[in-house]
């Protein structure tokens, strides 16, 4: 597809780069580094077959040149159709209302310090939605809680590309805080959470239809 068009490659090796800069932004930093790493080797590999090899060989040599460009296009493309599919998918009514039951599920397990079924609901709300700033933090604290300080920190540390507008900026940086400390053994993580306390009625899940968008203005108080 498109062989001989260097406007046409060069605008989908663009598209990937795209889909590049959205996973970095959105702090999914190995798919992003993995996402630019394999379409810039398949792009210098085609440019190598087509202008070096091709030179010498009065023309590219297949099926190097060919398979290179089609790899490259390929995975361009489809990695942009999948981050634009998972920005739409986040927002269809059955997925706000899944994430919704899964959160007030999360929470209280959370609240009653049963921390494994915490992280394992928060990782499932993060892979549905990894633009939930409050859901990764969540996440990245259980993580922590649960043994992981390290993974926890790197996670942490991934955050702020979320926060655009600071407003989060004190709590990522209490739990990084934390997140050291129980890496290096200098004190163990406080029993309080970085989940803000519960309100009357919130240490029981919400009713079911509430839904988390019906509590603080859109989503109950998830993080301090």
């Amino acid at each position: 597809m498109f062989r001989d068009s260097f406007v046409a490659n060069l605008l989908i090796f663009g598209l990937g780069q795209l889909a590049v800069i959205g996973y970095l932004s959105t702090g999914m930093v190995r798919r992003g580094v993995a996402l630019m790493v394999v379409t810039w080797i398949l792009a210098d590999l085609a440019l190598v077959a087509r202008f070096a090899f091709g030179d010498a060989l009065s023309g590219p040599p297949e099926p190097i040149y060919g398979l290179a460009l089609a790899a490259m296009q390929t995975v361009a493309v489809v990695e942009l159709l999948l981050l634009a599919s998972r920005r739409v998918w986040r927002r269809l009514p059955h997925v706000v209302a899944q994430r919704d039951r899964w959160f007030r599920q999360a929470f209280v397990h959370y609240l009653r310090d049963e921390l494994e079924p915490a992280r394992d609901l928060f990782r499932r709300l993060a892979r549905i939605d990894p633009w939930d700033l409050p859901v990764r933090l969540a996440h990245a604290t259980t993580v922590t809680r649960c043994g992981a300080p390290a993974r926890g920190r790197r996670m942490l540390r991934a955050l702020p590309a979320l926060d655009r507008d600071g407003s989060m900026r004190d709590a990522i940086e209490t739990e990084v805080a934390r997140a050291r400390q129980a890496r290096d053994g200098v004190a163990a993580i406080a029993p309080q959470s970085s989940v803000a306390a519960p309100e009357p009625g919130l240490t029981d899940p919400p009713a079911e239809g509430a839904g988390a968008s019906a509590q603080r203005g859109g989503r109950p108080d998830r993080v301090s």
